[in-house]
């Protein structure tokens, strides 16, 4: 028989595993491989329609942000909640992030490491954005490891407690000593700051070219996620 695919909650996986599902690791969903097992999930989750990878995004730039391998970069506090996820239906996000990870052949595209679910190094599409002329646009989706996220995301990792293993992973992966990290964090911290003063427009075309569409959070969404832009210095 073809394969049958459910929306089981990661909660419910070993549950799931127990009755014979397994993992699609290219779909990252879990399947019957058999009718007796399709049965059996049948009975507490619904079924999934396996989703289209997409990866070609017209216009986009995939050299952009090669200058250093690994940076900190904190998106300003204006532009909390325009990231891709929170701009797309969950559906075109499971498409984007499945093609992204896929055409990068499922390693990080910084320091090449596939997922260790084991170690708990998972594999996450990124979005790198410039911002110019007013303009936050969206250049490239990059696929990383949890650890170069973290790193990239050095404010986020920092306030959940893991700064230090993101300091520890910007002096591996570029070779840096501890100078050289301080001057970098500094730098990022000045950067975001200066940033986080003004509002942006935002630019998604790259999406939206690639038949994504867009719809922002609203001032009251962003407001139940804490992101007050009322509160902005300007």
């Amino acid at each position: 028989m073809m394969a049958v695919y459910f929306q089981i909650p990661h909660a419910d996986k070993d549950q799931a595993k127990a009755l014979g599902a397994r993992w699609s690791t290219e779909l990252e969903l879990w399947y019957a491989a058999t009718d007796i097992v399709a049965g059996r999930l049948a009975e507490r989750w619904k079924q999934a329609t396996p989703p289209t990878p997409l990866d070609t995004f017209p216009g986009e730039d995939r050299a952009f942000g090669q200058a250093t391998r690994l940076y900190v970069d904190m998106i300003p506090s204006s532009c909390w909640l325009t990231n891709v996820r929170s701009s797309v239906s969950a559906d075109d996000w499971k498409q984007i992030s499945l093609g992204v990870k896929q055409r990068a052949h499922r390693h990080c595209e910084v320091c090449h490491a596939p997922a260790d679910n084991a170690n708990k190094v998972f594999l996450e599409a990124h979005e790198r954005f410039e911002y110019v002329n007013g303009v936050q646009v969206l250049r490239r989706l990059v696929c990383l490891c949890s650890k170069c996220h973290g790193a990239t995301h050095y404010g986020h990792a920092t306030a959940k407690g893991q700064e230090q293993e993101a300091r520890a992973h910007l002096m591996h992966i570029n070779g840096w000593n501890s100078a050289e990290l301080e001057a970098h964090i500094r730098s990022a911290y000045a950067l975001w700051s200066s940033r986080s003063f003004q509002q942006w427009g935002l630019d998604l075309s790259i999406l939206t070219a690639a038949g994504v569409q867009v719809r922002l959070p609203s001032q009251d969404e962003r407001l139940r996620q804490g992101v007050d832009l009322s509160a902005l210095r300007t």
